[in-house]
């Protein structure tokens, strides 16, 4: 996975790439290394995630909705997210009381996080 921060329209946007990923174990990590950066990074607001042929299963959910609290901060965009991922996104918001907005490119999702 991959961890950076970039400017965009003057604003930081924190993006997790976890595109790479096609097992839950591998990509579970990869959420508990986003959920320490960003519990080391306080001051990113901004939060950009791919999941572009990425594997979310049941136990990432769980973990993400327990980690729920370190989320709200955040004003939040993925990509890659359609079929069951999309299903399982609108699932999350429902049950965790988030708004992640799922577009369909990079750009989408930048140009929504900075406008």
């Amino acid at each position: 996975m991959s961890l950076d921060v970039i400017n965009h329209r003057g604003k930081e946007i924190l993006i997790c790439d976890f595109s790479s990923y096609n097992n839950q174990d591998d990509l579970i990590g990869a959420l508990l290394s986003l959920v320490e950066y960003s519990r080391n990074n306080p001051h990113l607001s901004t939060l950009l995630c791919d999941f572009t042929g990425a594997f979310m299963g049941p136990n990432f959910m769980k973990i993400g909705k327990q980690n729920s609290q370190l989320w709200d901060k955040f004003n939040s965009a993925v990509v890659g997210v359609d079929g069951v991922k999309r299903i399982l996104l609108n699932g999350y918001n429902r049950i965790a009381r988030k708004k992640m907005k799922a577009f369909d490119s990079r750009e989408e999702a930048l140009n929504y996080l900075t406008s």
